[in-house]
Formats: structure tokens, C-alpha cells, sequence
């Protein structure tokens, strides 16, 4: 059944768990459809990092290899300080699929773990919901609760 990413960030405000995934095929608009939101959306706070873009501020000293998955989560929240963060109604990451296509399947079996309870015993309130390419395991484990498909989401002017 197919719901508003409103729906999904209102529902997660009172979740255990804050984060989830959207994934769908490269190419298909989730990024343009998250700019499009943002835009319809102008009473629920929200920014979204372009993970390239911040990754290229920081390439020199690190390397794309050395962000894990626990590595690229607590390098992600500290973009924004805890007192930003609390201000938003939600925190969107996208374009980080250059990171995880040099993970291996236990680093991407991590990073769904780590999405599930990263921010459990956090200070963080907000949800906090991952863009990525569908891949191999996103399909696998699409019946999870906090993993939703692109195509499930309500689009065009039910945002």
C-alpha cells in the first residue's frame, strides 16, 4: 500500500527507531522527488545532505575506504550539531551509494543494523531517512519495516 513520505516521517517521530531507508532504481527521481518535498513541505523542517558533495570537503584527508558503516553514520550526524538537529523534523541523506558500493556484504548487512538501532540510544529525536540505489540486499530485505521502496511512496502531488 502506498503512503506520503509525510506519512512515513510523522510515523517515525514516535518510533523506537528514528531511521529508515527509501531505495529504488538509479536514475528514477528519488533525489529530484526529495528536493520537490522539501519544496511543497515548507512547515516540516528538513535538510538534505548531498553526501558527495560533503564528502569532497573532507576527500584529502579521508578515504572512501575508511568509512564503515559506524564510521560514516557518526560522520554524518556531525555535520550538524545536536542543537540543529533538534530543530528539524527530519534529517535526509542522499547520494551516499559511493560509499556503499565498496562495502562488502557483512558492511552492508552492518549498515542496515546500524540504521535500525543507530539511533535508539541517541540524543537525536529526529528521523533520520537514508536515499540509496536498490541493490541485491535492499531487495532481500524489503519486508522490513524501516526499509521502504521508492515505488511504495504516494508521488507527485500527494507529497
Amino acid at each position: 500500500m502506498a503512503s506520503s513520505l509525510r506519512q512515513h516521517i510523522n510515523n517515525f517521530k514516535s518510533e523506537r527507531y528514528k531511521s529508515f531507508i527509501i531505495y529504488g532504481d538509479a536514475g528514477i527521481g528519488k533525489s529530484d522527488y526529495i528536493q520537490e518535498f522539501i519544496l511543497k513541505n515548507k512547515d516540516i523542517k528538513i535538510i538534505c545532505f548531498n553526501i558527495i558533495d560533503e564528502y569532497k570537503k573532507i576527500q584529502s584527508v579521508q578515504s572512501i575506504f575508511e568509512f564503515t558503516p559506524k564510521k560514516f553514520l557518526k560522520w554524518t550526524l556531525s555535520l550538524l550539531t545536536v542543537t540543529e538537529l533538534e530543530k528539524l523534523d527530519a534529517l535526509i541523506i542522499d547520494n551516499f551509494d559511493f560509499l556503499v558500493n565498496v562495502w562488502s556484504t557483512e558492511d552492508k548487512k552492518e549498515f542496515l543494523k546500524q540504521v535500525e538501532k543507530q539511533l535508539e540510544n541517541s540524543v537525536i529525536s529526529i528521523p533520520v531517512i537514508f536515499i540509496l540505489h536498490s541493490d541485491q540486499n535492499m531487495e532481500n530485505y524489503h519486508n522490513i519495516p524501516f526499509i521502504v521502496r521508492f515505488s511504495d511512496l504516494e508521488l507527485l502531488n500527494n507529497y
